[in-house]
């Protein structure tokens, strides 16, 4: 079982883990192997993968809308890229 400490960052963590594991699994006896039940690895993935495929369609949203108001791709790309 391993805790990560308040604050850490968990993708550093759970490679970090991922390290130790490999190194174990090679002072283990042969036939005898540890494994991970639960990686947390897969879950920040996705999760960073969908902020940033929301991100990317709110700017494109914000611009669109931006472009129908102002009636300039120009400002509107200008303005859109205050915003983050």
């Amino acid at each position: 079982t391993v805790f990560m400490l308040i604050g850490e960052n968990s993708r550093a963590v759970s490679q970090a883990v991922d390290r130790k594991m490999a190194e174990i699994n090679r002072t283990l006896p042969q036939g005898v192997k540890a494994v991970t039940v639960y990686d947390r690895t897969v879950l920040v993935d996705k999760a960073i993968a969908t902020v940033k495929k929301n991100l990317l369609e709110g700017a494109i949203l914000v611009i669109a809308i931006l472009f129908l108001f102002l009636g300039n791709i120009r400002a509107a790309v200008i303005t859109a890229m205050v915003i983050p």
